[in-house]
């Protein structure tokens, strides 16, 4: 009988050890399907994150030459900035000058007035022909 016990116990665990082994043999395959899936996934995922590193890379990149090529605008805006500076100067010292000249100017035309009217006056005076200024004598004006 103890034996009989013994080899249903041992046909029990025996189809138990079957029953388990079909078990691990479907979740060995569900796992390997799984793995194939994620290693798929993993593989993806890493080639987006090469993208956008290389994204990333690009777009610094531009941005450094957008930072170059904006000092470089700056630069030449100051540079421009200053031309313009001296340039109203310049245009100040001419404005100054041009007034001081057309003071100048004001005072050598009252001077030429006042010379014509000399100028007439001793014509009138002498009664000189002014075609004849050749013949002019420095006493006769006198």
């Amino acid at each position: 009988r103890k034996i009989a016990s013994y080899e249903e116990e041992k046909n029990e665990l025996q189809e138990e050890c079957k029953d388990l082994n079909q078990e691990l043999t479907a979740t060995k395959e569900k796992y390997s399907g799984l793995q194939s899936k994620f290693d798929t996934e993993i593989a993806t995922r890493e080639s987006v994150i090469s993208n956008l590193k290389q994204q990333i890379q690009n777009i610094q990149q531009e941005r450094n030459i957008e930072k170059s090529q904006t000092t470089s605008i700056k630069e030449e805006n100051e540079a421009l900035n200053r031309k313009i500076a001296s340039y109203e100067k310049e245009k100040n010292i001419l404005q100054e000058n041009a007034s001081k000249l057309n003071e100048e100017c004001k005072e050598l035309n009252q001077e030429l007035m006042e010379i014509k009217g000399k100028y007439k006056a001793l014509l009138a005076k002498e009664k000189l022909d002014e075609s004849e200024y050749k013949s002019w004598d420095s006493d006769t004006i006198v």
